[in-house]
């Protein structure tokens, strides 16, 4: 019974470490642009509209068992994104101000390689803020992210190189932005309706894959047949 229980843990584990992945990107690498752009009065994009190649270009990591530090695929990609705010609020709290948009639409990973995305996300209800002492303008950093809990539209997919990376399963994804700004600098001020002047603002990108529950009930499957067959 003890040799049973063994292989059915190590098949599931392995099944789990096999299709976990964690997905990242630092902020563009090209020092003509930005990763983000704000156009008015409600859109935002990649930065590719200020971008001097017109390209937002990024090295997309893929950590294929989420296992932290260690080798991770890394593929030269661009990054493109469109939403467009459908929402916002500012709230007051402890002295400083809550910027809070609601946002729908979609971003994806294209390999430079191939010229075709590998990721694609698409959501309805993703949640951008920015904390500031200022109630007419944002912060310097903001953050990007949805989850399946709040997003019934919220859906990940892999194609090409990643194509046998599952992410049905996927929950959340999280972007971080800094040195948000205008084209001069300064501070972006909020419209009547929310963001209004054109903005930009560098951004790193981090989401996981979990492991689907078919894959782990399968790897624990055939741990009970190699059991049994050694019993025999």
């Amino acid at each position: 019974m003890k040799t049973f229980m063994t292989a059915v843990g190590a098949f599931a584990l392995a099944a789990g470490a096999a299709n976990a992945a964690l997905f990242s990107f630092a902020s563009d690498r090209n020092a003509d642009g930005p990763t983000f752009s704000g156009l008015a009065p409600a859109a935002i994009t990649d930065g590719r509209p200020q971008d001097g190649d017109g390209a937002v270009t990024v090295t997309f990591l893929v950590d294929r068992d989420d296992d932290g530090p260690g080798v991770a695929q890394s593929i030269a990609a661009r990054f493109e994104y469109d939403a467009v705010v459908t929402g916002y609020q500012v709230a007051a709290f402890g002295g400083q101000f809550s910027h809070q948009f609601t946002l729908d639409g979609s971003f994806s990973i294209i390999d430079a390689s191939t010229n075709l995305p590998i990721f694609v996300a698409s959501f309805d209800n993703a949640f951008f803020s920015s904390w500031s002492n200022l109630q007419a303008s944002l912060g310097r950093s903001a953050q990007m992210q949805d989850n399946d809990d709040s997003d019934a539209g919220l859906t990940f997919a892999t194609f090409g190189t990643l194509a046998d990376i599952d992410v049905s399963q996927s929950r959340d994804f999280g972007f971080s932005l800094s040195n948000v700004r205008l084209a001069n600098g300064n501070r972006v001020p909020i419209g009547g309706n929310g963001l209004g002047t054109p903005w930009r603002a560098e951004g790193s990108f981090s989401a996981h894959a979990v492991p689907a529950p078919g894959a782990i009930a399968l790897a624990a499957m055939g741990g009970l047949v190699i059991a049994r067959r050694r019993r025999i």
